[in-house]
């Protein structure tokens, strides 16, 4: 992932460390939420006489007690879907981000070897020489005159 400062370099810095910890808390959230649907299942799935009184008034409290609770349920489903869409979001925006350094990376890379190529030391051309009348290529193997 990129790093440097920011503001020193005009990109975004990414901290490996604390992206996959926020990654960890995002799936303790999940497990936060399994939790407490599960205990809200349990209530919503005893049967009201065996779990409360026959008094009328506590009847109609635990069944709207139980009305709220299958409305919570349904809440925490919506929350698990957005924090389930977040943690997705997260996961591919780190995939990208790691295949754009990797892309940009290759790319310097190329450059690199580039303009290492480009500016390698070419052999010095030497001068021509005349010998008895003859043009000699000092820089060619030269042939016993």
């Amino acid at each position: 992932m990129t790093t440097g400062s920011p503001a020193l370099t005009g990109t975004v810095a990414i901290n490996h460390d604390m992206l996959v910890a926020n990654i960890g808390k995002v799936e303790g959230l999940l497990e936060q939420l399994g939790r407490a649907r599960e205990q809200l299942e349990l209530i919503t799935t005893r049967p009201l006489r065996q779990a409360w009184s026959s008094v009328p008034s506590l009847v109609s409290f635990a069944g709207s007690y139980v009305d709220a609770c299958a409305t919570t349920i349904a809440i925490l489903d919506q929350a698990e879907l957005k924090v389930v869409g977040m943690a997705d979001s997260l996961r591919a925006f780190v995939t990208e981000m790691y295949g754009q350094d990797q892309a940009a990376l290759d790319a310097l890379t190329a450059l690199e070897e580039k303009v290492d190529d480009a500016l390698a030391a070419a052999p010095l051309p030497t001068p021509d020489v005349q010998y008895n009348g003859r043009i000699i290529k000092t820089h060619q193997h030269q042939q016993p005159i």
